[in-house]
């Protein structure tokens, strides 16, 4: 995308070949417009404009690879807001599928379990554990605070759900 269409998508403005074609409905508006110096390239900026449709992020890395690497996550970060958006849903992610199989296995499956099986079943539940752990690690926080948090937002994510199809259950009931 070139300068040209990004500000006609930022204005509002309609390309014109000549400037005897400019009329007022053609013309877009910006509150302000200015040139900035950052180190050695000069950057326009247009700012409070009325519908803006168009942005650009200044990156600034240390090298061609670190740079493109931050394109990727960035661009990666936009497909997946795209995604949610068009698909109108989400997919938990950073251990949350880990944590609440973990909370269904020494639950529900646990308590159907016999003998020694509940030491596997426990264990297998455990390890599960491991994905959320590193991950809060790997993060910077308390793995510990992170894990039991997200157990009991898992905990009553549970809670709610059953309520709701309990819920659903008599209201289907009440109707019949």
């Amino acid at each position: 995308m070139t300068t040209r269409d990004r500000l006609q998508l930022v204005c509002g403005g309609t390309a014109q070949n000549s400037v005897d074609d400019l009329t007022p409905d053609v013309l877009g508006w910006a509150g302000l417009v200015y040139e900035y110096t950052l180190g050695e390239e000069k950057y326009t900026f247009v700012e409070d404009v009325k519908d803006p449709k168009s942005v650009t992020l200044l990156i600034k890395a240390p090298n061609a690879h670190t740079m493109q690497q931050i394109q990727d996550a960035f661009r990666d970060g936009l497909r997946a807001v795209k995604n949610a958006l068009e698909d109108e849903s989400l997919v938990p992610g950073a251990g949350a599928f880990e944590v609440a199989c973990s909370a269904h296995l020494t639950g529900t499956v646990k308590k159907n379990a016999k003998g020694r099986v509940k030491m596997g079943v426990q264990a297998f539940a455990d390890a599960l554990l491991i994905i959320p752990k590193t991950l809060a690690q790997n993060g910077g926080f308390d793995v510990q605070d992170v894990v039991v948090a997200l157990q009991v937002r898992i905990l009553i994510s549970i809670f709610l759900a059953l309520r709701l199809l309990k819920y659903q259950r008599t209201s289907k009931r009440r109707a019949t």
